[in-house]
């Protein structure tokens, strides 16, 4: 077929702007129009000792799978797996993004953040954070904190705010030693200067068959 870009080949010195087609008009040829070069194939093969595209824009690949440069900015895009692998692989960007809005670690500005709607697992043979100021839990209820040399601690039955010098309990404590307010506490006495209560085996103790008046 003599028409240029039709099944077959075409020479065509085109008014003095040379062209060429070679193809079979549809989905795979080698096209020069006068201007730029447009190669169409389901499979190419291009091999070498050394192969060179410069392109300040290029696109390889399909409308979800693809790596893509223009404007001095890179993208890749995959809708399957996408693996990099190597002995030594170095990502060094001051601002990344991995995830999906839900699940993500991301950084910027100095700041790293991590999110998971899921479990989160960090492991290994020694594991350490080191910050002066933390936060774990939920909310104002159920947390322990840390800011200024201070930890906070709180749950729905135990609150000990440094910052007001306060710690408050509900239920029952139970200790078989420790000291509170001046008084000592033993296996089974409670006692300070000058008094002494203790059970049914102490001189002193205190029975509920015994009124005091």
């Amino acid at each position: 077929d003599p028409t240029f870009g039709n099944q077959g080949i075409q020479l065509d010195f085109n008014s003095g702007t040379p062209r060429f087609y070679v193809g079979d008009g549809s989905n795979e040829f080698l096209k020069f129009d006068g201007s730029s070069i447009d190669i169409r194939t389901k499979q190419a093969f291009i091999s070498g000792s050394q192969i060179t595209l410069k392109s300040p824009d290029f696109f390889l690949g399909d409308v979800t799978n693809f790596i893509s440069g223009s404007g001095g900015n890179l993208s890749i895009q995959s809708s399957g797996n996408t693996t990099l692998s190597g002995s030594s692989v170095t990502l060094a960007t001051p601002k990344f993004f991995f995830g999906n809005p839900t699940n993500f670690i991301s950084g910027s500005e100095g700041n790293i953040e991590i999110f998971s709607a899921g479990t989160t697992t960090l492991s290994g043979s020694q594991v350490t954070i080191e910050t002066p100021k933390f936060f774990l839990g939920q909310g104002e209820t159920q947390f322990v904190s840390g800011s200024e040399g201070n930890i906070e601690i709180s749950s729905s039955m135990f609150h000990l705010d440094p910052k007001t010098s306060t710690m408050t309990m509900s239920g029952s404590i139970t200790a078989n030693y420790g000291i509170i307010g001046g008084f000592t506490i033993g296996s089974n006495t409670i006692s300070t200067t000058g008094a002494l209560v203790g059970d049914s085996t102490q001189p002193l103790f205190l029975s509920s068959s015994i009124s005091i008046m």
